[in-house]
């Protein structure tokens, strides 16, 4: 050890006693085979000392074994030299007498020492050199001879696979997984790694040991089974360090990584909470954080990897770490891994699973889980360090035949697999808003944006999709109307007789049509350029592969000219058409012959959704579902969230405006639907939403009061329709709309309804529960204030103060009773 204390490294004394042993049977090992092969062509001590590459000693390393040594030295005398791995293997520094020793006193009892020192990981984590050295470029010598020469870090990489064998009948719990993780103290470690010796010290002092009974043999498994755990949370604790040198020699070297990565192919992975699961993903999680670049390297040398991850298709940890190697993938600094898996068929793949009857329900919730997890990444809009942005990926899965395949499974199958594709489109709808995009399809240009895999996604081909397929999924909804009270004797009132079928179905149509209202849906010129931006990126991507096949030929334009030819059609009739489609009808109210004329031959993709909801008139048969199941909650609430949306948008050229009328004025609506007209003559009823749904609900909720003391169960929901009701009529140019619509709002009980009776229930629903009120300072804070004596003054008068509360309760907040009251002057 240096005299100078400064920048020396306090190193365990006894590992390093093992490395000096080691190094001094190493050295009169070489010399005695140098001395044996002299003259031939091999690996010479000579050699060693002179060769000049000392920056990479691994270069003629090979794989390793193991083999136990019967001649053992006295090292007393040898000193430690903290050399780097440069000169660790160089007689010079080793001034001692020469030695010659057969080359097999160089065995794996040197490493095994190591390896069950109590500090090792430790020292490696202080970065000591002789051990690195010795950990990463030692060998020793086996029975097959001096020819061969067995790394010590492929021993490591050996002997945790071989403990992963042993624990095939091995069951897991929460003290093992805490040792294969890395979760344990250095005491923990040292207990369980001399856990059988001190059993075999315990006999050899001469107490009686129960050889063969239950007692004994259950103590010995356990020791057995422990130690196991505990060696293979070393080895993977050593591979897993964030040392440079390490991560090289292990990392870079793809037939030893290969072999880690079959840990995933372990045909005794049976649950998820096997520990072969848990340490291989151990493993490489440490491999992708320590060394990407190389690692994923190694990822894109595999040409069936996903072949891995869907034998595991009941693991979801496994498809959690497939997405950690797709979030690598970044617009700005790019991996690969898209390419690979979309080059692997990741998305047809994974929707196969929601297509078959005969998959397993963890596999088919293991991929939908996925497929949710991935869309949520691709969000158009980065908000975290993870997102990917759109991509090939997704861009596959919002596809006409990906869409059309999944609806008709949707309608085949029902179910769960019905919940699991909703869920999926819902998630892509919002993650994928194109009012949000940072390239707008309607006035951007090609040379101003080239078209490219990072390309928002186009919700076109999906919505088109749905909208063929819409009467089919709202036939399973109308089925609702024909279950009565008979039908479902245990649940009162109906109240859950809808079932999460139809709501899942209604949760779906209020998500299309809150993407029916994005502007680039709404134009025939967006349409368009994206159908000339997909040809381009379908014609540079079979390029692309062509150019990475010599011997294919690509029959097609070159980039440059599908750019420039797709440039010049810039479709200046559509685009103009666009531009004065809003004033075509100003001096005109919005709902007229003309106004849907010109909506209808427009026709785009989302007015044609729209045409669809308006010509069946599907709202009003919603809301006559809301007020029928009067305390279906996720009912209420859906249907809430669609009339929201019809009266707070605001997109020009959108068929909405009718959907609108067709609440106040069905009847005289259907003179602009495009069905034939023996079928409007079957359609009797009419339908305002002021006086059946928002007086007859309050009427109903009003008189089941009366009866029970109780409101019916949508009265909330319905308090938030006529708030956002009442909020459109004073907000908006409803006569733009049509006159009809103002007449309806002129409804006396709506009126007093709206002006009177609904701020009152609005301030009775805000009040604090316990009472007080929130009160603003100065400074914009809101606080709130309770209105009582202090708890802590002796001359408080509880009773007295209640009754003080109270009366200020009942004089500033009104009450069920008041509401009441005030609901029942309109039907006196």
């Amino acid at each position: 050890m240096s005299f100078w204390p400064f920048g020396s490294v306090v190193t365990d004394s006894h590992i390093e006693q093992k490395i000096d042993e080691y190094f001094h049977v190493f050295h009169a090992v070489e010399r005695s085979l140098s001395q044996e092969k002299e003259g031939k062509d091999h690996i010479s001590l000579s050699a060693i000392q002179s060769d000049p590459s000392d920056d990479d000693p691994t270069s003629d390393l090979n794989h390793l074994h193991i083999h136990n040594s019967n001649t053992r030295i006295d090292q007393k005398s040898i000193r430690s030299d903290r050399s780097s791995f440069s000169s660790i293997f160089r007689s010079s520094e080793h001034p001692e007498p020469p030695i010659e020793l057969p080359y097999y006193n160089l065995s794996e009892e040197f490493i095994l020492e190591i390896l069950h020192e109590p500090n090792l990981i430790d020292e490696l984590i202080k970065e000591n050199l002789r051990l690195l050295d010795f950990i990463c470029f030692g060998y020793f010598y086996r029975d097959d001879g001096p020819e061969v020469k067995h790394l010590h870090i492929d021993y490591i990489i050996d002997k945790l696979l071989e403990n992963l064998e042993l624990l095939q009948d091995v069951p897991s719990d929460s003290q093992h997984d805490e040792i294969i993780l890395g979760q344990h103290s250095d005491q923990e470690v040292t207990r369980l790694q001399t856990v059988d010796e001190v059993d075999r010290l315990d006999i050899s002092e001469g107490e009686e040991s129960p050889i063969g009974s239950p007692a004994s043999e259950i103590l010995e498994e356990s020791a057995t089974h422990m130690n196991i755990y505990s060696e293979i949370g070393v080895f993977s604790d050593i591979l897993t360090l964030n040392n440079s040198l390490i991560n090289r020699v292990v990392i870079d070297d793809h037939t030893r990584m290969s072999k880690l990565w079959n840990i995933i192919n372990h045909p005794d992975i049976t649950s998820v909470d096997s520990p072969h699961i848990r340490i291989f993903l151990k493993l490489h999680d440490a491999f992708l954080a320590n060394r990407k670049n190389s690692y994923l390297n190694f990822i894109r040398s595999r040409p069936t990897i996903l072949d891995d991850f869907f034998k595991k298709d009941t693991f979801p940890a496994i498809f959690e770490f497939l997405l950690r190697l797709i979030c690598t993938d970044k617009p700005g600094d790019p991996s690969g891994i898209l390419d690979l898996v979309e080059e692997q068929c990741l998305i047809p793949r994974c929707v196969k699973y929601l297509q078959k009857n005969e998959i397993v329900d963890t596999a088919q919730i293991t991929i939908s889980d996925f497929l949710r997890q991935l869309i949520e990444l691709s969000v158009n809009i980065p908000v975290n360090d993870i997102s990917i942005g759109p991509n090939n990926l997704t861009r596959e899965l919002v596809s006409e035949p990906i869409i059309s395949n999944l609806i008709q499974v949707m309608l085949d199958q029902r179910g769960k697999v019905l919940s699991h594709i909703i869920v999926l489109t819902i998630e892509i709808i919002r993650k994928n808003n194109s009012d949000f995009d940072q390239i707008n399809l309607i006035s951007s240009t090609i040379s101003e944006h080239p078209p490219s895999k990072r390309d928002p996604l186009y919700l076109g081909y999906l919505l088109d999709c749905y909208t063929k397929h819409l009467p089919q999924l709202l036939d399973i909804i109308w089925d609702v109307e024909t279950i009565t009270n008979e039908d479902e004797p245990n649940i009162p009132n109906n109240a859950c007789v809808i079932g999460m079928t139809r709501i899942k179905i209604l949760e779906l149509l209020a998500e299309l049509l809150h993407c029916s209202n994005m502007e680039s849906l709404n134009s025939n010129v967006a349409h368009e350029k994206e159908t000339h931006r997909e040809t381009i990126r379908q014609a540079v991507t079979r390029e692309i592969n062509c150019m990475l096949k010599p011997n294919s030929s690509f029959d097609s334009e070159e980039p440059s000219d599908l750019g420039k030819t797709h440039e010049k059609m810039s479709l200046p009739s559509l685009c103009e058409e666009f531009k004065n489609l809003s004033t075509e009808y100003d001096d005109i109210p919005y709902v007229s012959a003309e106004g849907n004329t010109i909506l209808r031959n427009q026709n785009t993709v989302g007015n044609r959704f729209k045409f669809v909801l308006y010509d069946s008139e599907v709202i009003p048969r919603l809301l006559k579902i809301f007020l029928s199941h009067s305390f279906n909650n996720f009912w209420h609430n859906v249907i809430f969230d669609i009339l929201q949306q019809l009266f707070n948008n605001s997109v020009t050229n959108s068929y909405g405006p009718f959907l609108i009328y067709s609440l106040f004025c069905l009847d005289k609506s259907r003179q602009y639907q495009a069905i034939p007209s023996a079928d409007q003559a079957e359609k009797k009823e009419d339908f305002n939403i002021v006086t059946d749904f928002i007086l007859d609900g309050y009427k109903r909720s009003h008189e089941h009061y009366q009866e029970k003391s109780v409101s019916l169960g949508y009265s909330g929901h319905l308090l938030l329709i006529a708030e956002d009701m009442a909020t459109f009529a004073a907000t908006k140019n409803i006569d733009n709309i049509s006159p009809d619509v103002s007449i309806a709002l002129q409804n006396e009980k709506w009126i007093k309804l709206s002006n009177s009776i609904i701020p009152m229930m609005k301030e009775m629903c805000s009040r604090i529960l316990g009472g007080g009120e929130c009160v603003e300072d100065d400074n914009g804070n809101i606080t709130l204030q309770i209105h009582m004596q202090d708890v802590n003054d002796p001359h408080r008068d509880d009773k007295e103060e209640s009754e003080k509360f109270n009366q200020m309760l009942s004089e500033t907040c009104c009450t069920q009773d008041d509401v009441d009251n005030k609901l029942s002057t309109l039907w006196p």
